[in-house]
């Protein structure tokens, strides 16, 4: 996080089934953004799990998500790409209907988490289609593009 920003509000820490950090979410109301940290190894279901959780947050259930989402697996590992279908036909949908416009992705450096299957390019096509979206390799470089839209 850049300096100058205050503090953000730590929404949930979410633990995985056996009780492993599995996402952070935190929330930056100035900026109008949560910011999600991925943690460990990510599987399908773990990340549906996160996603669906920071769809239901206290602080937006029901509401207006932010208008911005920074979503970091910097320090996540893992394949999910059986995760792609529902991430394109049921959380993309319901994200743009509630308000989000854009989004940052900061890739996991783990070569296995790199996904490069078909599903993952109509994904990527569909996510730049309902948002402004980009992907990053450092989550500097995704929060600067992020706060200057």
């Amino acid at each position: 996080m850049l300096s100058g920003f205050p503090l953000p509000h730590r929404l949930l820490s979410l633990r995985d089934a056996h009780g492993a950090p599995l996402a952070d979410f935190d929330w930056h109301p100035s900026l109008d953004l949560l910011q999600v940290h991925w943690h460990g190894h990510l599987t399908a279901a773990s990340l549906v799990h996160g996603a669906q959780m920071g769809l239901s947050l206290g602080a937006f259930e029901d509401a207006k998500l932010p208008r911005r989402l920074l979503t970091n697996h910097e320090q996540a590992s893992g394949s999910w790409e059986e995760a792609l279908p529902w991430l394109q036909y049921d959380w993309l949908p319901r994200a743009q209907e509630r308000g989000l416009a854009l989004l940052a992705h900061v890739a996991s450096p783990d070569p296995a988490s790199f996904l490069t299957q078909p599903d993952h390019l109509e994904l990527a096509a569909a996510l730049r289609q309902a948002f402004q979206a980009k992907s990053f390799r450092h989550a500097a470089a995704a929060w600067y593009w992020l706060t200057h839209r």
